[in-house]
């Protein structure tokens, strides 16, 4: 994580402590660097996060996902504050298309995210609402 505070200009001025590339893996893009780290972003032609079917739903859905190599990943539900309530998902899926089911059977109604992670990296969340059964 690169410490510190930098606004979007600050990213692009010629003066920053940020040094750019184009790319450093099939499965991210690196943004930026420091001398101790690195800010990296999922490339956008290595996956594919698609909303769950059904949503709205009563205890369970599934989220499908794309992937164009084989790749970890990692799906945490969280609530409306914000606040990381369970690890769903945390496993190597191959390339291809899969779907992955939630249960959030036991959670009250509401709005949630389904966060996902792929190879550790943030990839994108979706809007989960789980209505009475």
């Amino acid at each position: 994580m690169v410490s510190g505070k930098f606004s979007t200009t600050d990213l692009f001025s010629t003066n920053n402590p940020l040094k750019f590339a184009h790319s450093i893996k099939d499965t991210a893009i690196l943004v930026g660097r420091t001398s101790n780290a690195e800010v990296l972003l999922p490339s956008p032609h290595t996956y594919s996060l698609s909303a769950p079917i059904p949503n709205p739903f009563n205890s369970s859905t599934s989220l499908p996902i794309e992937l164009k190599n084989a790749s970890r990943i990692t799906v945490t539900i969280v609530n409306i504050l914000g606040v990381e309530t369970t690890l769903i998902r945390d496993r190597l899926m191959k390339a291809g298309a899969a779907s992955l089911p939630l249960d959030l059977h036991g959670y009250p109604a509401g709005i949630y995210q389904a966060r996902v992670l792929v190879n550790g990296v943030f990839a994108g969340s979706q809007k989960l609402v789980r209505i009475s059964e």
